[in-house]
C-alpha cells in the first residue's frame, strides 16, 4: 500500500468514526447497533487504534441492545430534566450573551453552506448540536479522501484546512465540557458514559494528529442551561439525518 492509499484508508476511517458517534447521539434508530459498532472497531484498527479508544467503544457495544434500553438511557441523560444540565448544543456552553449565541451559529451555518450543507428538512435538531457537527466532520474526511483519490492537491488542502479549523474553533473548545459534564451525569453503566469518554478520546487523537493548539472551556458547566430552542425529549426521531446538500436549491 502506496502512501495515497494509506492517507485515502486513514480518511475514509476518520470519517466512519465521527460518523458513528453522529449516529449515536440521536435517538436510537432500530437495528442500527451491531452494525455501526463493527464499522467502529475496523476503523478505530485503520488508525493504528488511538490509545483506549477501543476499549471503550468495546465497554460501550457491552452495554445493554435492546432498542428500548438505549431510547431509556436517551430520554434519561437527554431529555427535559438533566438536558438542561447537559445540552448537546454548543452554543449552551461559553455563550453568555444572545448576541454572542447569534454569532456562533452564523459562524457554525457559515461552514456548512460553503460546503452546500444545511440542516435537513427531517431533522428536529439545531446546526449546533453535537450529532450535526460530527456530521460535517465525516463529510469533510469523506471528501479529503475523494480528493486524494483523484490527486487533486488543492481540494485535499481545502479539505484539511477546514477540518483543522472546525476543530480548533468548534467541536474542541466545547466538547471536553460536555463529555466531562455528560460522563458526571450519566449513570455508572449508562451506554452514554462510555460513548462519551470514547469521543473525547478520539477527538483529542485527532487535535494531536493535526497538531493543533486548541483551547477548550474551563468549565464544565454550561453557560446558559435550558436556552435557546429546545428539542423534545428523546430528540430526533427514526431516520433522522441532519445535513442534507443545497447546492441545487440555491445554496453556496
Amino acid at each position: 500500500m502506496n502512501q495515497t492509499q494509506e492517507a485515502m484508508t486513514r480518511s475514509l476511517a476518520r470519517s466512519c468514526l465521527y460518523r458513528f458517534f453522529s449516529e449515536f447521539f440521536l435517538y436510537p434508530k432500530e437495528g442500527a447497533f451491531s452494525k455501526n459498532f463493527e464499522e467502529a472497531f475496523q476503523a478505530s484498527g485503520a488508525l493504528g487504534q488511538p490509545a483506549g479508544l477501543q476499549e471503550t467503544l468495546a465497554k460501550a457495544a457491552g452495554c445493554p441492545r435492546e432498542i428500548t434500553d438505549l431510547r431509556s438511557d436517551y430520554a434519561l441523560v437527554f431529555g427535559y430534566t438533566i438536558g438542561k444540565a447537559c445540552p448537546p448544543y454548543e452554543t449552551e456552553w461559553g455563550t453568555t450573551h444572545i448576541f454572542n449565541q447569534t454569532q456562533e451559529l452564523a459562524d457554525i451555518s457559515g461552514f456548512y453552506r460553503a460546503w452546500g450543507l444545511g440542516i435537513s428538512d427531517q431533522a428536529h435538531e439545531r446546526l449546533d448540536h453535537l450529532s450535526v457537527e460530527l456530521e460535517f466532520m465525516s463529510y469533510v474526511a469523506l471528501k479529503e479522501a475523494y480528493a486524494l483519490d483523484g490527486g487533486q492537491e488543492e481540494n485535499l488542502d481545502v479539505c484539511r484546512q477546514v477540518q483543522a479549523k472546525f476543530l480548533s474553533e468548534h467541536l474542541g473548545t466545547w466538547v471536553p465540557a460536555f463529555m466531562c459534564r455528560l460522563e458526571s451525569l450519566a449513570v455508572e453503566s449508562s451506554f452514554y458514559r462510555f460513548l462519551a469518554q470514547a469521543l473525547s478520546k478520539f477527538l483529542a487523537w485527532e487535535v494531536e494528529q493535526m497538531g493543533l493548539d486548541v483551547v477548550p472551556l474551563k468549565s464544565a458547566e454550561p453557560s446558559r442551561p435550558g436556552c435557546g430552542v429546545e428539542s423534545p425529549a428523546g430528540g430526533c426521531k427514526e431516520d433522522c439525518g441532519g445535513l442534507k446538500n443545497i447546492s441545487e436549491e440555491g445554496g453556496a
